[in-house]
């Protein structure tokens, strides 16, 4: 199954803190659009169960309109304590999409290892693994925030 996510593109997002406690340069993000598909690592293309098959940046988001059950608009950043954060907003998610991956938390079956361009990308340095497990699901108005 497909879980596309696509974000915003890259660019500068004032982080919530806005300053780094040891300087008063603002601190950043860089939101990437990103294309998830969901389901157990290394099955694809058919991806079944739960978690992230597949990931990689794209150039554009589409339109919300028309997506399919196992597709998704959001957007995907790591937080200045390092976490890899995926948001989407509830608005522009079908209802079994929500029932189905992000209904309170979010399963990750086996761990999954993010893509060296994603990293370069968000210019994180090293690698980061979204290790198996169940993630809340945080509620922020329309927004839907996933922690790993």
């Amino acid at each position: 199954m497909m879980m596309v996510i696509f974000l915003g593109g890259m660019f500068p997002v004032k982080a919530a803190s806005g300053v780094d406690p040891v300087s008063p340069v603002p601190i950043f993000k860089i939101k990437l659009c990103l294309e998830f598909e969901f389901g157990k690592h290394g099955t694809a293309p058919e991806c079944p169960g739960f978690g992230i098959c597949y990931l990689h940046i794209i150039l554009s988001p589409l339109n919300s309109q028309g997506l399919e059950i196992n597709q998704a608009i959001g957007e995907a950043y790591f937080e200045n304590d390092g976490h890899f954060v995926a948001e989407f907003k509830k608005s522009q998610l079908r209802t079994d999409t929500r029932d189905k991956y992000l209904n309170g938390t979010f399963l990750v079956e086996e761990d999954y290892e993010l893509p060296q361009d994603v990293l370069n990308a968000a210019q994180f340095k090293g690698s980061y693994t979204i290790k198996a497990g169940k993630y809340n699901i945080a509620e922020d108005g329309d927004i839907l925030r996933i922690k790993f």
